[in-house]
C-alpha cells in the first residue's frame, strides 16, 4: 500500500481521457506522459483533476475496472485511455470512499468554517492558483497544521510560506492574517493607509529564501477583514507578481515545495467544486 495521486487527464487531440496514478508530482508525471511516444500521439495532456489516496493503486484499479468496457484499444501500447467524458471520470474519482482520501477530515472541517472557506477561495482566485493545478506540490495548502502557535492554514511555495492565518489572539480579538507579495504594493498609498488605520503593517518577510523585493502584509481581525485586504488597490497585482514568478521558476526547475507532503488535494478539489457550483447558480439566477 502506497500513498499517491490518482489523476484524470484530457487532451484536445484525443477522444479519450487518461486515468492513472503516481507517487510523483502531477506536473512531473504529465511531463513524462507527454514525452512518451504511445501517449504523446494523443497529447498534449493536461489535468482535469487529481486526488491523493492512502493506497493509490487500489483506487486506480477500481476506476480501471469500473470503466473497463470503455477502455480505448485503438491507440497501440496504451492501457489507461477510456472513451468516457472527463466529467464522468471525475465524478467516479470523487465518489471513492472518503476513508481512502488523504486530508478528507480537514477538508470537511474547512467547509464547516464558511468565512475561512470564502477567504481561501478569494485567495486562490486572486493569486491565479486555480490555473496552476498541475503545479500542486510546487505550491502546497496545509489545513490546521500542527505548527507552533497554531494555524488555520498555511500556503507554501517552494521553501517558505506565502500566506497563513493564525488563531492567536490579536488586539482586535480575532485571528492574524499574513501574505507575502511583491513590493510594488507600496506604490499604492490607499492600501498603505488602510493597513495603518486597521492595525495592519508591512514588513520584510522573515525568510532567508524570500525573493528580492518581497514584503509581508499583515492584518488582524476576521476572515472578512482579511478578504478586504485582498481587494485593496495593488494587492492582487503584487500577489500575482510574487507567487506566479516563483511558480514559473519552479516549473522550469521541475522542483517541488519542501512542504509538498502536507498539501491537501481534497480541500483544493472541494474549493473547485464550490467555485463552479457558485458560478452556475449565479448564471442560472441571471437567466431567470
Amino acid at each position: 500500500m502506497a500513498e499517491g495521486l490518482v489523476y484524470i487527464l484530457q487532451s484536445p487531440n484525443s477522444r479519450f481521457v487518461k486515468i492513472g496514478g503516481t507517487t510523483q508530482s502531477l506536473a512531473a508525471r504529465i511531463r513524462e506522459i507527454n514525452a512518451t511516444k504511445t501517449y504523446a500521439t494523443e497529447g498534449p495532456w493536461s489535468s482535469v483533476t487529481s486526488l491523493r489516496f492512502v493506497d493509490w493503486q487500489l483506487v486506480e484499479g477500481k476506476l480501471h475496472r469500473h470503466f473497463a468496457q470503455h477502455r480505448g484499444t485503438s491507440v497501440e501500447g496504451t492501457r489507461e485511455l477510456f472513451a468516457i467524458s472527463a466529467c464522468e471520470a471525475r465524478s467516479m474519482l470523487e465518489a471513492v470512499d472518503p476513508l481512502l482520501k488523504v486530508g478528507e477530515d480537514k477538508a470537511v472541517e474547512l467547509f464547516k468554517q464558511s468565512d475561512m472557506r470564502d477567504y481561501l477561495l478569494r485567495l486562490f482566485e486572486f493569486s491565479g492558483l486555480f490555473g496552476c493545478l498541475d503545479l500542486q506540490g510546487a505550491w502546497a495548502l496545509s489545513l490546521f497544521p500542527s505548527t507552533s502557535g497554531g494555524r488555520y492554514f498555511t500556503m507554501n511555495i517552494g521553501t517558505h510560506e506565502v500566506a497563513f492565518s493564525s488563531p492567536r489572539a490579536s488586539e482586535k480579538g480575532g485571528p492574524s492574517h499574513f501574505i507575502v507579495m511583491d513590493s510594488l504594493v507600496l506604490n499604492y498609498p490607499d492600501t498603505v493607509n488602510w493597513l495603518e488605520a486597521n492595525s495592519g503593517y508591512i514588513d520584510t518577510p522573515p525568510y532567508k529564501t524570500a525573493k528580492h523585493g518581497a514584503v509581508l502584509l499583515s492584518v488582524d481581525g476576521s476572515f472578512s477583514q482579511a478578504t478586504k485586504l485582498l481587494h485593496l488597490p495593488g494587492v492582487r497585482r503584487a500577489i500575482i507578481a510574487y507567487w506566479q514568478d516563483w511558480l514559473a521558476e519552479m516549473r522550469d526547475r521541475k522542483t517541488r515545495s519542501l512542504h509538498a507532503r502536507f498539501h491537501n488535494y481534497e480541500a483544493v478539489n472541494k474549493l473547485i467544486k464550490f467555485k463552479n457550483a457558485t458560478q452556475s447558480d449565479l448564471v442560472a439566477e441571471a437567466l431567470k
